[in-house]
């Protein structure tokens, strides 16, 4: 069996018995431990086997029955999602509030003149406290 050299990794083709890799081998059955034909090597292998695989190298005419073993077990974190996006909301400001509409475009606040509404993140309008003054989409 080939020794995988540190810091490289395998291409698809199997290496054989002399130690050349063979494009042509495809794989054609994969079954898993306790089925048909896996007996010899749940008994050899455990509850380390993962799976058996019928390979076929058509240039050789030879098949081959490889094993799936697990050698190592560690400890795995999944990735943690990076967090959603930030919602924008509508935020209503009076005429003469000039304080309030410059603490919002500080914010990074836009006016839409068309609506007379500022849009600003959520969670800026939460940390202003201008929870009262978001409008629903569903108003205008």
């Amino acid at each position: 069996m080939a020794v995988k050299p540190p810091g490289q990794r395998f291409s698809g083709a199997v290496p054989v018995k002399d130690g050349r890799a063979s494009v042509s081998m495809r794989t054609l059955r994969t079954v898993r431990p306790g089925a048909r034909g896996t007996m010899a090597l749940v008994e050899e292998f455990g509850e380390r086997l993962v799976c058996v695989r019928y390979r076929y190298d058509d240039s050789a005419g030879k098949c081959y029955t490889t094993a799936e073993i697990i050698v190592r077990e560690g400890e795995w974190k999944p990735r943690v999602d990076p967090p959603k996006a930030d919602p924008m909301v509508w935020v209503r400001v009076r005429w003469g509030e000039r304080d309030v509409a410059l603490r919002i475009r500080e914010a990074g606040g836009c006016w839409d003149a068309d609506r007379r509404l500022w849009n600003m993140p959520l969670s800026k309008a939460r940390a202003l406290g201008f929870e009262s003054r978001i409008v629903e989409e569903s108003s205008f």
